[in-house]
């Protein structure tokens, strides 16, 4: 097992077995190699037939169990042997065998299973026995951070998942990376998924390893297997990815990165999903792209531009007579410019012309589908007036986008601000607004909104409150 010989190490065992089918050091090494190899079902056989085999006088019996309990993942498991150790006396305890290790696994379980104050002191027991012990350490600080921030409980470092070989030639292969970078024209992320795909290709349990890594890995065999899943773009690999995305575990940024990287891979329909986020359930949008604050060209001739910029200071001085009439000028010079014809539509609609300002607006969308602006408007329109399958389809294709100028971001997380109200939805216009205020802080439009979705929760509360009643 040590030299990744993982038939021969099973082999071994099951000839154990087959001398004394009742050896339990040998059922549970079992469990581990049939674990490293992805063989996740006959891990659980082995691991099962642990249960039915009664304990002798040596006491490290109990830690074996525990320990493939462990590895398959089956914490109701783990905590039931650790619960009934416990209940041992004390003389019992005193002469236990790695109970540090043990109660430290036991503290894993409890809290996956959502019992944070036994796990807490389960480690406390452990570092107790063994001050220096740094799983039981580690996990315990984790415990005290925000929960958004929290790796989750983990049993095992990474050595335990991955020999040593595999993670000094993982780091080989990205040094090589970066060496490459400057000496061939393919860009760090196809070096990456070569390198990535150079170590699968070499170790395969590897890719057995990562789902389990992502699940219950500590914090840097998570972000190993996540560089793995995200680089090798192998199908098994993001969709234990998927899992991990929907899961309660690892810090929430780490959860939300996952999340762009499937989204980016056609892999999440579009429009907010349903995340394990600050410490509960909530709808959360996903988006990967870049926001560049590089000046649009909208190429127009010297008057007309001159002819836009004093229009558009008119409207910000709330004078949009005056910027009507100029529109109306560059339009006569440049009429098919869509950017003139939307100013010309919030002309209108400042002078409460909302009809002529709707139309408008539609006949801009019609002639010019690809531009953002009236499509973001109109969305921001449907949404506001309960049209929302009107509203989505029109904001779905913008999803897919790779790059947004910071202008026309606004009108983006804005029009989703909207719809996301419209669909009573305030977790996710609460994180429109908040990716708002990241990529544009000084956006004008921002402490309004901020209102309307204080406004908008409070009514949610109330509505579902007289729902209840």
């Amino acid at each position: 097992c040590a030299d990744g010989r993982y038939a021969e190490a099973i082999a071994a065992a099951q000839k154990a077995l087959r001398l004394d089918s009742k050896n339990l050091h040998a059922l549970s090494n079992l469990t581990r190699y049939y674990v490293s190899t992805g063989a996740i079902d006959e891990a659980r056989v082995a691991a099962h037939k642990l249960k039915t085999i009664a304990y002798s006088d040596n006491t490290d019996e109990h830690i074996k169990k525990i320990e493939a309990f462990s590895y398959i993942g089956e914490d109701e498991s783990v905590l039931d042997e650790v619960n009934a150790v416990q209940k041992r006396d004390a003389a019992y305890k005193a002469v236990l065998p790695n109970a540090h290790f043990m109660w430290h696994l036991g503290a894993v379980a409890a809290q996956r299973l959502g019992n944070p104050k036994q796990a807490a002191a389960l480690w406390k027991q452990a570092l107790t026995i063994a001050p220096g012990f740094e799983l039981a350490q580690e996990n315990l600080d984790d415990l005290s951070l925000p929960i958004s921030e929290r790796s989750g409980a983990w049993p095992f470092s990474l050595q335990y998942w991955l020999r040593h070989k595999i993670v000094e030639d993982l780091i080989r292969e990205l040094t090589v990376v970066e060496k490459k970078k400057a000496a061939t024209d393919k860009d760090e992320a196809q070096l990456m998924t070569i390198a990535v795909r150079n170590i699968l290709g070499k170790y395969p349990e590897v890719k057995a390893v990562v789902p389990m890594l992502l699940d219950r890995g500590d914090l840097q065999g998570r972000q190993i297997a996540m560089l793995i899943a995200q680089q090798s773009k192998a199908p098994e690999l993001l969709t234990a990815l998927s899992s991990f995305v929907h899961s309660h575990n690892g810090p929430d940024s780490m959860r939300m990165e996952a999340g762009i990287t499937l989204r980016e891979a056609g892999l999440l329909p579009p429009g907010p999903i349903r995340l394990w986020s600050a410490g509960e359930w909530r709808e959360l949008q996903l988006l990967g792209f870049q926001i560049s604050s590089e000046a649009i060209d909208h190429l127009h001739a010297p008057k007309v531009q001159a002819l836009s910029d004093e229009a558009l200071k008119l409207l910000r001085n709330k004078r949009p007579e005056k910027a009507e009439h100029l529109l109306t000028e560059a339009l006569a010079l440049e009429p098919e410019s869509p950017d003139l014809l939307n100013n010309l539509s919030k002309a209108y609609e400042m002078q409460d012309r909302i009809e002529e300002s709707h139309a408008l607006l539609q006949e801009i969308h019609q002639r010019f589908p690809d531009y953002l602006f009236a499509r973001t408007a109109l969305a921001t329109l449907n949404a506001q007036e309960g049209r929302i399958e009107e509203a989505r389809e029109l904001l779905d294709p913008l999803m897919a986008r790779a790059k947004f100028h910071l202008s026309e971001y606004s009108a983006f997380a804005i029009a989703n601000f909207e719809l996301s109200l419209a669909q009573d939805a305030p977790d996710a216009a609460k994180s429109w607004l908040d990716m708002l205020e990241r990529a544009r802080p000084n956006e004008a439009s921002l402490p309004s909104l901020r209102l309307r979705l204080q406004t908008s929760g409070l009514m949610h509360r109330i509505t579902r409150r007289m729902r209840r009643g």
